[in-house]
């Protein structure tokens, strides 16, 4: 066959798409600097660059020695496709107990790259229509293999995940799976079968889907969008501890002060009435000192430093600070603890702000009397907190939008409470789990790192 012929379409194709994956990846990452997904995303779009500028370079010269060594060039880009495709979804799904299948799939692409050099991957060149094209070695069959475990994986992942919770990120993201599904269509040749591989339009239809996911639908700044308000929840704090810490901590030293000096006059001791009443009283300007501390040590606009935190000790912070709004409602509390809970790495704030508003929630669910089951324990390498009331529960629907952004079911609500507590603890490598059903209450478990 004359290589003469061939059309320089068929080299100038792949190279053009590379291109403009290439720079749809650093338009994503410039988008988004400071995120880690758009940095998976630009490595991935990399990976398919090297690829397709190599099979141009591989179609257009009249050499079957360029050819192969061009092909070869190309899959070190191809190797890191799965694996750098495992990891975006794994952490665009946020499956934080997953992360050593990413670990695993790195090293399997970094095994291959030796081999890809040799005649066990790529043993010689045969010529197609559209010019030279690289025929399967023997270890060829275990990257395809290991390529289509690792796409069907990121497949079944995103399918379930999508039934789970029907966000419109994660649809559009299994779309663009579907349509790089035809890319596998490009390991045909491979095995002498003459069918064009169209791979790299696949591939471009694949990246531009994603992309329209970010810029339409703004996938990846959902992680902005928290760390801002919780930043500016932090900042409205510390102005709000300032301002209570210098108008109410101050006359609380004077009236402590005053119960003393009427302590040591001996007054209370002739009434046993007044006695009384000064104790409660001190007990009370004992319990406003508590509160105060619980927020002591925010600053305007800082930043707690993360630290090994003592559940028990914060979790007795929040029910203290619950205590009035517990009798208000006729609420009953049962706090079943584990004797031995280790520390778990947070910062103070952010663990009493997660029980704070799974009591409020649990709390508000309540119309009436009821009763808060709160329990901690260990559940393997985690520390657990279990919250339960005896609420109407939550439907299917709910439970489906339960943790979504703006989604509530108090008319006074803004929807970003369960949010950001969720957002929180993945931050801390842990997961927030909800059990319910219409009519039996609900369930709240979260699952913190030690």
């Amino acid at each position: 066959m004359n290589l003469d012929n061939f059309p320089i379409l068929y080299s100038f194709l792949p190279l053009i798409t590379g291109v403009v994956i290439l720079m749809i990846g650093a338009v994503v990452k410039i988008y988004q600097p400071k995120q880690s997904l758009p940095k998976i995303f630009l490595f991935l779009c990399v990976s398919v660059f090297i690829w397709t500028a190599g099979y141009a370079v591989n179609y257009e010269t009249k050499s079957e020695t360029v050819a192969l060594w061009a092909c070869r060039a190309a899959f070190l880009g191809v190797i890191f496709i799965p694996s750098t495709t495992l990891h975006f979804v794994i952490r665009l799904l946020k499956l934080s107990k997953c992360y050593v299948l990413v670990w695993l799939g790195y090293a399997v692409s970094l095994i291959f790259i030796p081999i890809i050099w040799t005649d066990l991957f790529l043993a010689k060149m045969t010529v197609f229509f559209w010019g030279y094209y690289p025929l399967a070695g023997p270890f060829y069959g275990l990257f395809v293999a290991y390529y289509a475990i690792v796409f069907f994986a990121c497949v079944a992942l995103l399918f379930v995940s999508y039934i789970r919770q029907q966000t419109v990120q994660v649809k559009y993201v299994l779309i663009a799976f579907f349509i790089a599904l035809w890319s596998l269509v490009d390991y045909l040749p491979n095995y002498g079968i003459e069918i064009y591989p169209f791979a790299y339009l696949c591939a471009l239809g694949w990246i531009i889907t994603i992309s329209y996911s970010i810029t339409r639908h703004r996938l990846f700044d959902i992680e902005a969008v928290v760390d801002v308000i919780h930043r500016d929840r932090l900042a409205m704090l510390g102005l709000l501890s300032a301002s209570v810490n210098h108008e109410i901590k101050n006359p609380l030293y004077i009236m402590r002060g005053q119960f003393d000096l009427l302590k040591e006059t001996g007054t209370a001791d002739k009434d046993p009435r007044l006695a009384r009443c000064i104790e409660q009283m001190d007990l009370q300007i004992q319990r406003i000192q508590k509160l105060l501390k619980m927020y002591s040590g925010l600053g305007a606009g800082s930043q707690p430093k993360t630290a090994e935190v003592c559940i028990k000790k914060s979790l007795t912070n929040v029910v203290e600070f619950l205590e009035f709004e517990f009798k208000r409602r006729s609420i009953q509390i049962e706090l079943i603890e584990e004797s031995n809970l280790p520390l778990v790495r947070c910062t103070r704030f952010e663990l009493e702000s997660i029980i704070l508003n799974l009591l409020l929630n649990a709390c508000q669910a309540i119309d009436a009397s009821g009763k808060i089951a709160i329990q901690t324990g260990i559940d393997a390498d985690k520390v657990t907190i279990c919250i339960q009331d005896t609420g109407p529960g939550l439907s299917k629907e709910q439970r489906r939008r339960l943790f979504e952004p703006l989604a509530t079911t108090k008319p006074e609500g803004s929807g970003l409470g369960l949010f950001i507590t969720k957002s929180i603890v993945e931050k801390y490598g842990g997961h927030l789990e909800v059990v319910s059903e219409r009519g039996h209450g609900a369930i709240f478990k979260v699952f913190f790192v030690f």
